[in-house]
């Protein structure tokens, strides 16, 4: 098992055995209160260790392709948008 995954499966069980530490305390406002921030952290941790998939797949974002002829004249004029500020 990677490193990575321990980790993620530690801090998942630390949130679960907060939760229990808690509700036999007594103390649901505390789980009612910070049980979304808690599953939100869980959530991104196992977003950030999964993998990802390669730059290639993934289209940067951005204008589209100028298929001009590399050194031709390109007309600036039509990206003005008027009176906008």
């Amino acid at each position: 098992m990677k490193p990575v995954y321990r980790v993620v499966i530690a801090v998942t069980m630390a949130v679960l055995v907060w939760s229990l530490v808690m509700a036999a305390a007594g103390q649901t406002a505390a789980i009612a209160a910070l049980a979304p921030a808690l599953a939100l952290t869980v959530q991104q941790i196992v977003r950030t260790v999964r993998p990802q998939p390669p730059s290639s797949a993934v289209p940067a974002p951005g204008p589209a392709v100028d298929n001009a002829a590399p050194g031709a004249r390109r007309d600036t004029a039509a990206d003005e948008e008027g009176g906008a500020p």
